[in-house]
């Protein structure tokens, strides 16, 4: 696991990357633009990242992205709804939508911070 400086971008030419977990952002309030140049992105988990209110437009070019977890953020599950959000268009490519987090998930984030 990694920490990333607010001003840096290192993600951004990691164009294999296939699962992300955003963890702890308190100070995100979007991700970044560079996200889409991660064409290999399969799984994103985005973890207690209170200030979180929005998803770039960029995220509709990562087609092989099949699983994201936002979780417990009931103002993006009401932006992103499937059937009514305003911007369900974004993640609507996206096969598999949580917005609550699951016990095996939970436990998933919960063993990479034990792993420090």
């Amino acid at each position: 696991m990694i920490a990333v400086p607010k001003k840096q971008q290192p993600l951004r030419y990691v164009s294999t990357l296939e699962t992300l977990y955003i963890v702890k952002g308190s100070g995100l309030e979007t991700l970044q633009h560079w996200m889409g140049s991660l064409s290999l992105l399969r799984e994103l988990v985005i973890y207690n990242c209170t200030g979180l209110t929005s998803l770039p437009e960029e995220i509709c070019s990562l087609n092989k992205l099949k699983t994201l977890y936002f979780c417990d953020y009931p103002f993006l599950q009401e932006r992103y709804n499937m059937i009514t959000g305003e911007d369900q268009a974004k993640i609507a490519h996206i096969s598999d939508v949580h917005f609550q987090i699951d016990r095996y998930m939970r436990w998933k984030v919960e063993r990479l911070f034990d792993a420090d």
